[in-house]
Parts: C-alpha cells; sequence; structure tokens
C-alpha cells in the first residue's frame, strides 16, 4: 500500500472500566475460599461499593426464578420497584437498588439465598493514541521449543514477508483463515460500525446506562472493542489488517461507558446476555480484568455457565503477576483460554500476566488491530487484551481447540506458544 497513513498506538491492559489502566500497583490480598457464604467477594483498593446495590444468588430449585424473587422480596419486605435485573442463565438470582442496612439483613437470614455481592464500581480512563509512523513485522529468526502434546516442534516455517494487510501477529500463528459465516461475540468497550468488519448489528447491545439504551452499542473514544473485533475478524479484502479468523461475524457487548467506567452488575449482564443467545459453536472474547486484586465467587461462576454454552479466551491481564489474583482467570474453568502477551522475538512481554492458569501466549505487542480509514489508518496497540481474540479466532475456526507450537516460560510457568 503506497499511500501515507497514521499508525496509532497505545498499550492496552486488555482492561476496562478500572480495568483499562496502566499503572501496575501493589498491595497485599487476602487469601480467602470463594466458598457459597452469602458475601464472598474480595475487595481491592479501586473499587467502590454502590451504596445499596447487591447481586443476590441463589439456590437451585425447581421452583420458578420469577416466583422465587417474589417470594424472597416479600419476605425481606422490601419494595418490587427495587429490583432491578434478573439472571437466570449465569446463575439463578436477582439485583437490588436502594437496599437499606435493615433490609439488606433480612435477605441475610433468608435460607434460599446462596450468597450476597454489593455491587463495585470500577472509576477507569480513557485510552491515549499516539500517532506512529511504522509498521512492525516479525523478525527472520528461528526457535524451538518443546510442547508437551506435541513434541519437538521447530518454527521456522513461518512466512515473515511483512505486506500491508499483514500483521507479524497473524504470520506468527500461522496465517488467517476464513472465517465467514462463524460468529465472535465481543465483551467489551462497543465496536465501531466499520466496513472492515461484519457486523450483526441485529443482535449487538449496549448494556451500560450511561451509554443510553441498548441499541447504543458502538464503541466509544478508546476503540478498545473495535481493536480486538479487528484482531479477530477483520475482513480479508485487500484493504488494511486480516483477521485471524477473516470475515467472521462480530456481536458488540457493550459494558463500559465512554470513559472507560463500569460496574460488576453491567458485566454480569453483558455475560447473562451472551450467555443465553450464543449457541456451540460460536466463541467469545473478555479482553478485561481488574486493575486491583479482585477474585470474586459471582463472576467465577457466571464464567462456567457462559463456558459451558461455548468456549472463550480471556485476556491475562497486564500487570507482571500472577493470573491467580484476579476472577476468572484464578480458578481453571474448562472452555476458556487464558492468554498471556509475548513479544515479535517469541520471548514474554514484560507487562503480561503469568502463572499456571496462563493456557497459552499469543502475540501481543505493537500488534496492527484495524484499519480505519476515516480515522487516519492504522491502530496499533499492546497488550494480552490483544493477544486474547488471536487465541478466540483459532477457537472459533477449531471448534474450540488451539495449538501451540513451542513454549514460553516465564517466573518458572511454561506455558505452549499459539500457532497452527
Amino acid at each position: 500500500m503506497k499511500n501515507k497513513f497514521l499508525i496509532f498506538r497505545n498499550i492496552s491492559l486488555g482492561v476496562i472500566g478500572g480495568f483499562m489502566i496502566a499503572s501496575c500497583q501493589k498491595e497485599s490480598v487476602e487469601e480467602v475460599s470463594l466458598s457459597t457464604e452469602q458475601e464472598n467477594v474480595i475487595t481491592s483498593f479501586d473499587t467502590n461499593n454502590i451504596k445499596g446495590e447487591y447481586i443476590v444468588a441463589l439456590k437451585k430449585s425447581t421452583i420458578s426464578l420469577d416466583t422465587r424473587i417474589k417470594t424472597i422480596l416479600s419476605t425481606s419486605d422490601i419494595d418490587a420497584f427495587k429490583l432491578i435485573s434478573k439472571f437466570e442463565n449465569i446463575f439463578q438470582g436477582f439485583a437490588v437498588k436502594n437496599i437499606t442496612e435493615a433490609e439488606l439483613a433480612r435477605l441475610r437470614e433468608d435460607r434460599n439465598i446462596d450468597y450476597i455481592a454489593p455491587n463495585r464500581a470500577y472509576q477507569g480512563n480513557s485510552e491515549q493514541s499516539i500517532p506512529h509512523t511504522v509498521f512492525p513485522n516479525l523478525p527472520n529468526t528461528k526457535r524451538t521449543g518443546i510442547d508437551p502434546h506435541r513434541g519437538q516442534l521447530p518454527l521456522q516455517n513461518i512466512d515473515h514477508t511483512p505486506t500491508s494487510a499483514t500483521s507479524w501477529g497473524i504470520t506468527s500463528i500461522g496465517g488467517s483463515r476464513d472465517g465467514r459465516g462463524k460468529v465472535a461475540w465481543i465483551i467489551d468497550s462497543g465496536i465501531l460500525d466499520t466496513p472492515e468488519l461484519n457486523i450483526d448489528r441485529r443482535r449487538s447491545r449496549n448494556f451500560h446506562p450511561g451509554n443510553g439504551g441498548p441499541e447504543n452499542w458502538q464503541d466509544g473514544p478508546t476503540l478498545h472493542g473495535t481493536k480486538v473485533a479487528g484482531v479477530l475478524a477483520a475482513k480479508d479484502n485487500g484493504i488494511g489488517t486480516t483477521g485471524i479468523a477473516a470475515g467472521a461475524t462480530v456481536v458488540s457487548v457493550r459494558i463500559s461507558d465512554a470513559s472507560s467506567n463500569s460496574n460488576d452488575l453491567i458485566y454480569l449482564r453483558g455475560i447473562e446476555y451472551v450467555t443465553k443467545h450464543a449457541k456451540r459453536g460460536d466463541v467469545w472474547n473478555f479482553s478485561n480484568g481488574f486493575r486491583g486484586h479482585y477474585r470474586s465467587k459471582t463472576f467465577n461462576d457466571a464464567f462456567k455457565k457462559l463456558a459451558g454454552v461455548t468456549y472463550g479466551a480471556v485476556a491475562a491481564g497486564n500487570f507482571d503477576e500472577d493470573v491467580f489474583l484476579r476472577s476468572p482467570t484464578n480458578e481453571y474453568i474448562d472452555g476458556i483460554k487464558v492468554v498471556g502477551a509475548h513479544d515479535n522475538t517469541l520471548e514474554p512481554s514484560g507487562f503480561s500476566n503469568f502463572g499456571v492458569k496462563v493456557s497459552l501466549w499469543a502475540p501481543g505487542e505493537n500488534i496492527p488491530c484495524i484499519y480505519i480509514a476515516d480515522r487516519g489508518g492504522y491502530f496499533i496497540d499492546d497488550g494480552t487484551s490483544f493477544a486474547a481474540p488471536y487465541v478466540a479466532g483459532m477457537m472459533l475456526i477449531l471448534g474450540g481447540d488451539a495449538p501451540t507450537a513451542g513454549q514460553i516460560n516465564k517466573n518458572g510457568r511454561w506455558a505452549g506458544i499459539a500457532h497452527w
């Protein structure tokens, strides 16, 4: 491509809301088992409980959810108008607002309730795009590694020739494949309505009230979700970049506002929606993570249900810490790949989280995510946010599998390198 273009680059955490923040602050974490007590969510310094708002998970029952909620509210002498959400798919439960201490105490006494968690808000900050003028490509190096499932595998058969439409990340993994007719759910900041993507506008939804109604599913100023979608599914049309599952249909599930703020309830509404409407063979991507150390039974339960419907990828996070410190990466969940980031020399990114729960590593530095003509050109980004959709795209093509060739070690923890 001979035309002049701009490339925008910024470091992303794989995080939204209290999630897209570049600092890596440390604090002590209490080791708490995520049991089925009524309140069992670990609080971190960067979250704020929304006064009077609670998420209530119910014990299993054959009685209808509506009947159970009505009975519980009545027994606890809580007005029905305080009910703000119901959950039927990620768990049986509901959310309430404007709850007094007396009402909360009565809810805690109800034996039909499994646990109660406060709704926590996250204050984020918008990413800044920095003009950049270099299109990266993978150096012509050869590496060999050991993958426990596939044995000794040389990595010399990768085409390292840079083109205007192919990023080093695509060539590192082994090229893009045709994703047309397949569906990827992007649980993120929204997706810009751009011709570079096949967007399912009918099923796309906004879940953050600060953005307006459910029809306002398009991305905010960070374009975080748009870049994630581009890595996964940008069209193979000779313009700009090509996604790993080129041309796949993407569904926008918007869970943060224009300033990257969100809360537990909004996240859970988005996950509930995908759990209800996705089908086996679709894939989902969750490039979000908590800034502070935050492990939540509520979130882990939700992701177990989502993964039970269909498989997906979760960004490991960008704090150079063990993924054990945050949900849902603190727990092995069948059907979920936790993805760390590596650079173009197949070394682990310094910012990438690590640990035994990391499933594999994928390209996550200087990633040309998507070309947006009316925004000036290519958008390049760093972060596990953009490693995860490579793996999600592989899973979409291969029915949940994400093969590897060679391994990466960070802090004594080994995992395979994404490659097909």
